[in-house]
């Protein structure tokens, strides 16, 4: 089902219904509602590119839904790692080359990263900061203006921080965006998603005059 604000955002702003998303790689275990989904990752799993590692991998698991115009989309993530790399958060899915993830990492017994993946024709680049690994959730954002694209974090979904701004072109003009976790080791947690929003683009164009 390709949406458009038409008929998804009456409102300006409306809950996902998550029965209009499918999947990427479903998982084994998992439970959907009406506004929460949680699942349970599988073990060697992951979205990434050819850098460095030299290989690619997009096995991990994602629900998304198709759309079509400039959004803006966000979405709690609860998380219970067990392993090194155990990751969930956000997937911008246009084609198995061209994709963004924005997601909470395990890294150590101390700390996660909170980072963002943007891989362009097959290869990933990353940026990523490290938090302390007593924060149990996040919510994520991403805003679509036209071929352009900002992420952002919050910590109580009051106060955002842009994590980073690129450019995506996608020749269709059609993305899909949702939620998505993966255990590239030997490794299986447990994530919840809720809260997930859906609007039109909070990201307003570029105007001279608010820079100078």
């Amino acid at each position: 089902i390709l949406l458009s604000f038409g008929q998804i955002n009456k409102k300006m702003k409306k809950c996902v219904d998550t029965s209009l998303m499918d999947w990427i790689n479903k998982p084994n275990n998992y439970i959907i509602g009406k506004s929460k989904v949680i699942m349970e990752t599988k073990p060697f799993t992951n979205f990434w590119g050819k850098t460095y590692y030299h290989h690619t991998q997009s096995n991990g698991s994602a629900l998304v839904l198709d759309i079509k115009q400039n959004f803006s989309f966000s979405v709690r993530v609860d998380y219970d790692y067990k392993n090194q790399f155990d990751q969930s958060g956000m997937l911008l899915y246009a084609s198995s080359d061209n994709w963004v993830k924005i997601y909470t990492e395990d890294i150590d017994d101390e700390c996660i990263s909170v980072s963002c993946s943007v891989c362009i024709h097959g290869y990933c680049d990353t940026s990523s900061m490290r938090m302390g690994k007593a924060i149990k959730y996040i919510y994520f954002r991403i805003d679509h203006l036209d071929e352009d694209f900002r992420v952002l974090y919050s910590l109580n979904k009051r106060k955002y921080k842009t994590m980073r701004i690129f450019h995506l072109k996608n020749r269709t003009g059609k993305f899909k965006v949702g939620i998505y976790a993966a255990s590239p080791k030997d490794s299986s947690f447990d994530v919840v998603f809720s809260e997930m929003i859906i609007s039109d683009c909070e990201w307003k164009a570029y105007n001279k005059e608010n820079y100078e």
